[in-house]
């Protein structure tokens, strides 16, 4: 044996310089490799792994090469490489110390490669291959990250539930749980938010993550239109972590949440401190904050100072830069300051980082440049928008505006021709087809092209008779008719045989009428023609001529007049003067004439003008009337006599004239105009039904008359107003079938909204709203352009449809854009009704104190807003609060009854802060003012009984408990007397006393609003005397009647359920309970009845739902919720016989305890899992879980002394069966 195991080692000593060359060779080769990679010499590092690996693949070092074969490949950018090496040496080798690491690896190459899912899913496998791995919490909150970049929040919120559950102890369960609160924010499950921020914030000893922690709960209340708490959260922040990246999030939502509940004036004060703190607040936060102030202020109608906020933000240089500089613009075209705002529209269009604004900007620089009179720089700015956005809907009204500025100032008019034919071409369905045939008549017209720019003239008239430039294109036509339709031709023609009559030596007045009436009909050269005429005049002109003469220079003179008029050359009174004194002198020389009429006309026409007052008017008529009694055309002459009243504001004389000519010449042309302007004239003073049925007739006979638009549109009006709905509605159809070219959808749609609000249909108004909202360009522009009364009744409707959020948000709009009218008050009055609802008495009672600075109902009405402040403050125990605001709606109050009331309010205040000096002096005062009003003296006394009540003084509370029940009988005082009574028995311990009071209460006042309190005291006087069938008749009969004290059903439901737990009713208390889990979401106990809910199903025999229940409860639990949880999950497997699953719960709570509770969780489950091993005969294990009760610090003596007895017994029963 001995020369065999000396042969084996001369062997192995011959082997051994072999071995020892090769590891030599080895560490070498791996040491050049490391080497050539520590000095970044990646490529010559790369190749030397490879040939490394190729060389020794399986050795250690082999292995290690592998590793670094993948660092050397991501180093030169190779990641893809990277990735694929790394992953397969995680794969080959997942036992080496590296492996966690290699799949980190993995996740970075993804992240390099900007593959984030697939990033998130590499770091969570570091996790699911190495679960015990240090770095495994850290690469779960990085796979979290990343599949939040990826968009995949599913998994984010998988891993970071993962990370939270099995990592507990990690330093990054907290921030895990933070973003956990974030991505439930995002999705709007705010109580799920809320409850994982407040965790963090109450765990954390980071300031910096428990500032974060409070504005993200901030957020998550506020989400819940809990705007007090959220701004108690965020004044922690900005109080006591102003050093932390939170502080100026926390100023900024401040100012989000005050602007979001309408207090602009606190919006302000907090994102000027933010904008102003140059120093701390980072430089995007700061842009937000002065763009903010910006829109405030330029909604607020303050523009000049907007643009100082947008201003200190551009050079920020921010991600939000380009949308601050088109509101700068916006701003300051607004204020005038026209350069500037060019000079950013102009700095927007040249860059080419800003193309996501480009529409809005382009249209804004196009407005700019039309305020600015920059016609030229407006045209290209459209001709480039319609290049650019050929499809635009805005196009029809560019190319209109187009053409306007082509025709003025620019005078091109073959462009402006271009713009407006393409509208009639390419748009022939836009409202904007009547501007753009004007536009084109209009271009014609100056261009020259008289024929053609008649004809469109017509075409507008006869296509769109209700348009706002019929009375344009027909005045159009009378200038081109009398003024440029020269007929040259004839006119040379004329010329010619007026000189053959030169030559046949006719008379001097011939040839002066003959050339005066070239002059007038050929040339139109009126001030020559009226020469002419008056030098035939004077020359002895035929007594047959001379009618005519009078009237064609009276007529040359008017309408040189007109001429003058429409360049406004001079003074016209010259002309007309000698017009109506031809006229006169051709009507008194010449009556019989057939220029008579056509004179009397011309010169009432011209006195009309002059006339000054209703008498004037009154007296030409007079005169007129008596001088021409059988004139043909007496209609059309009474209807510019009733015009001229109706311009005098004259509006009676206007009407009973217009009546006049609907009576005695209802078949002159004119018929229609008087039933037109009548209806006017009857509008105007006030005579709206007169005007109603006068329109109804009028649209109904004359559709296409000129001004049948405006009068179905001024109908409709009157029709809103008289609440005739239907017909309003029906009249607007009318105008959107007939007339749409003259009213757009936008104002219809308005129109249509206030028709259905005026008679208080708010759901049939709100979606007309919405298609007028809709219609503005974006949310900016309806911001700055919609009026604050439209927000207004916008926010009504939402409020009485329901929508509180949306009525909350439109309120606040109206206060944006109007804070000082009395409809700001109304806005105040409607969000304090909303916030009392909400139960935010804090925000009510804020917005209540604003109401009352303005007048909310008629002049001189009492404004309720103060003496209601005071109530809430009353009813929710600020009474210091309630006597200030009391004191200021006393004096505003003219009534007896409100004052004593104000005033009893007042004194009970002061009894319940136990001020008695002040109480008892200002109840005298009252008593000696109102000495007949019992039932408040009966109420004071009950408020001194109260005071000894609340200090213990039982005896001297009954005494005056007593008063009030024998002096003041008759005074609804008497119930709550008997209940101060109740009390006092019930705090003497006198039980059966206290009973027969209650009783004795529900008896006689069972109506009383006592009642439910007393019946609720009574159950609670029967639970605590274990008398559970009556403690829970008390409660049901509370639940049975719940209108009558809603304020206690949160309570009698509570004690129900502990009644029927007591009598072993599960099914009722689970029942139960799921409905008060249902009622109410906000109790911050809450988790306890969810907790329940298991607990009760484990009663009723239902483990497996029972540990299914509970174990959804732990995604959303704190360490010591789910030390309770994981107990009654241990409990539901003990009971359903899995000890051995039991026994791992249990022995997971006493490492999630962080407090001492009620229940000491860690004795209980370390008791329940010996007991479980005892189910399973496993004695040892049961006596260990024992005795770590009595070893453990902290547990109580009378479980350890319960151990021991247990151990003892175990020990006991090992004994026996032995």
């Amino acid at each position: 044996m001995k020369k065999r195991t000396l042969l084996m080692a001369v062997l192995l000593a011959s082997l051994v310089p072999g071995v020892r060359g090769q590891d030599t060779r080895e560490n070498a080769d791996f040491k050049l490799s490391v080497n050539l990679y520590n000095d970044k010499l990646y490529d010559l590092a790369l190749e030397q792994f490879r040939q490394f690996v190729t060389s020794y693949p399986n050795t250690p070092q082999g292995i290690e090469a592998r590793f670094y074969l993948g660092l050397a490949q991501s180093k030169l950018g190779k990641h893809d490489d990277a990735r694929l090496t790394f992953q397969n040496f995680a794969l080959a080798f997942p036992d080496n110390p590296r492996a966690p690491e290699a799949w980190w690896n993995v996740a970075e190459a993804y992240v390099a490669m900007n593959n984030f899912r697939e990033a998130g899913s590499a770091f969570e496998r570091v996790k699911t291959f190495h679960p015990r791995s240090r770095s495994a919490p850290d690469a779960l909150a990085r796979a979290a990250e990343y599949f939040e970049k990826g968009g995949d929040l599913e998994n984010a919120r998988k891993v970071l539930r993962a990370l939270v559950q099995e990592y507990a102890s990690s330093d990054v369960v907290l921030p895990a749980r933070l973003k956990l609160a974030e991505l439930s924010l995002a999705e709007n499950q705010f109580e799920l938010s809320q409850a994982e921020a407040k965790r963090v914030v109450d765990l954390t000893k980071d300031n910096s993550l428990k500032a974060q922690g409070l504005v993200v709960m901030a957020r998550a209340l506020a989400g819940q239109s809990r705007y007090e708490e959220a701004q108690r959260a965020l004044n922690d922040v900005v109080r006591s972590h102003r050093s932390t990246s939170a502080y100026p999030q926390a100023l900024f939502l401040t100012g989000s949440l005050h602007k979001e509940t309408g207090t602009m004036t606190e919006a302000k004060e907090a994102w000027t401190r933010l904008a102003s703190d140059s120093l701390q607040i980072p430089p995007g936060m700061r842009e937000n904050a002065l763009m903010e102030l910006g829109d405030i202020h330029l909604i607020g109608g303050d523009a000049a100072q907007a643009l100082a906020m947008y201003e200190r933000a551009v050079p920020l240089k921010g991600t939000r830069r380009h949308e601050i500089m088109l509101r700068a613009a916006m701003a300051a075209e607004r204020a005038g300051v026209l350069e500037k705002a060019g000079g950013f529209v102009k700095r927007l269009l040249q860059d080419s980082s800003a193309q996501t604004f480009r529409r809005e900007v382009t249209l804004e620089a196009i407005r700019i440049a039309v305020a600015g009179k920059n016609a030229q720089e407006a045209v290209r700015l459209v001709m480039d928008f319609m290049d650019r956005y050929p499809d635009d809907a805005e196009i029809p009204r560019l190319l209109v505006s187009a053409a306007q500025l082509a025709e003025n100032p620019l005078k091109e008019y073959r462009q402006a021709l271009v713009f407006a034919e393409r509208v009639l071409t390419d748009h022939a369905t836009s409202p904007q087809v009547d501007d753009a045939l004007y536009s084109a008549a209009i271009a014609l017209h100056h261009s020259g092209s008289l024929d053609e720019a008649v004809k469109q003239y017509e075409s507008l008239i006869h296509r769109f008779p209700s348009s706002e430039f019929v009375p344009l294109a027909r005045n159009a036509l009378e200038m081109i008719r009398l003024f440029e339709a020269k007929n040259k031709e004839a006119g040379l023609e004329n010329l010619a045989l007026l000189i053959g009559d030169v030559i046949a030596q006719q008379s001097k007045a011939h040839l002066a009428l003959r050339l005066g009436r070239i002059y007038f009909e050929d040339l139109k050269d009126y001030g020559r023609a009226a020469d002419q005429y008056g030098q035939a005049l004077q020359l002895g002109l035929d007594p047959g001529q001379r009618p005519a003469a009078l009237y064609f220079q009276g007529k040359a003179y008017e309408n040189e007049a007109l001429r003058i008029s429409a360049k406004a050359e001079k003074n016209t009174a010259h002309y007309e003067e000698q017009a109506e004194g031809l006229f006169d002198q051709l009507i008194t020389e010449f009556p019989a004439s057939e220029f008579s009429e056509d004179a009397a006309f011309g010169a009432l026409k011209l006195r009309l003008r002059s006339a000054s007052n209703a008498a004037g008017v009154a007296a030409i008529e007079a005169d007129f009337l008596r001088r021409m009694q059988n004139f043909k055309r007496m209609g059309a002459a009474l209807l510019e006599v009733a015009r001229r009243y109706q311009s005098l504001t004259s509006y009676s004389e206007a009407a009973q004239t217009y009546r006049t000519i609907l009576r005695q010449y209802s078949q002159s042309a004119v018929a229609s105009d008087a039933l037109f302007h009548l209806g006017e004239s009857l509008a105007s003073m006030a005579e709206n039904d007169s005007a109603i049925a006068v329109w109804q007739e009028f649209v109904s006979k004359h559709p296409v008359h000129p001004s049948a638009a405006q009068a179905a549109w001024r109908l409709a009006g009157l029709l809103t107003e008289r609440g005739n709905t239907t017909e309003a509605l029906r009249m607007y159809e009318t105008i959107t079938n007939r007339y749409s070219y003259a009213y757009p959808e936008r104002v219809l749609s308005l129109a249509r909204a206030r028709a259905f609000f005026s008679v208080g249909d708010h759901g049939n108004a709100l979606p007309h709203f919405q298609v007028y909202l809709r219609s503005f360009r974006n949310e900016l522009s309806a911001l700055l352009d919609v009026p604050a009364d439209v927000w207004f009744d916008m926010a009504v409707c939402f409020d009485r449809s329901g929508d509180k959020k949306e009525a909350k948000r439109r309120y606040t709009t109206s206060l944006m854009r109007d804070s000082r009218s009395d409809r700001s008050g109304r806005a105040y009055y409607a969000l304090a009704a909303i916030a009392r609802d909400e139960n935010n008495i804090t925000l009510a009672t804020r917005y209540l104190q604003e109401a009352s600075r303005f007048p909310i109902g008629a002049a001189g009405e009492f404004n309720p807003a103060s003496f209601e402040a005071g109530e809430l403050y009353f009813k929710n125990g600020d009474y210091t609060q309630a006597i200030a605001r009391y004191n200021e709606a006393l004096p505003q109050v003219k009534n007896d009854t409100l004052t004593q009331l104000i005033q009893a309010r007042m004194i009970v205040s002061y009894f319940r802060l136990n001020n008695t000096r002040e109480a008892d002096a200002r109840s005298a005062g009252f008593i000696r003012q109102f000495p007949g009003v019992s039932r408040y003296a009966a109420e004071f006394e009950y408020e001194r009984g109260m005071v000894f009540l609340r200090s213990g003084d039982l005896g001297n509370a009954k005494r005056y408990f007593d008063n009030v029940i024998q002096r003041y009988a008759s005074t609804p005082l008497v119930p709550q007397a008997l209940y101060g009574n109740a009390r006092v028995a019930e705090l003497s311990e006198n039980n059966e006393e206290a009973k027969k009071l209650y009783e004795s209460l529900l008896q006689q006042y069972a109506q009383d609003p006592v009642a439910p309190r007393a019946r609720l005291a009574l159950g609670n006087l029967f639970y605590n005397l274990e008398q559970w069938d009556e403690a829970g008749r008390h409660f049901k009969a509370i639940l049975d009647n719940e209108q009558r004290s809603p304020d206690l059903v949160q309570f009698a439901m509570n004690n129900l359920i502990l009644v029927y737990k007591e009598l072993t009713l599960y099914d009722g208390a689970l029942e139960l309970t799921r409905k008060y889990i249902e009622r109410f979401p906000g109790d911050p106990e809450l988790i306890n009845k969810r907790i329940d809910i298991g607990v009760l199903y484990q009663r009723l025999g239902y483990y497996d739902q029972s540990a299914l229940h509970l174990q959804t409860l732990l995604e959303n639990a704190d360490a010591d919720t789910e030390a309770e949880v994981r107990y009654y999950i241990g409990e539901a497997y003990y009971y359903k016989g899995d000890h051995q699953q039991a026994i791992l719960e249990f022995l997971k709570v006493p490492y999630l305890v962080t407090r001492r509770t009620k229940v000491d969780w860690i004795a209980t489950s370390y008791y329940m899992a010996g007991q479980a091993y005892e189910k399973m005969s496993k004695f040892d294990q049961a006596i260990t879980m024992y005795r770590q009760i009595i070893e453990r610090s902290g547990i109580d003596a009378t479980f350890k002394t319960a151990a021991q007895k247990e151990i003892d017994r175990v020990n006991a029963l090992v004994k026996a069966t032995k």
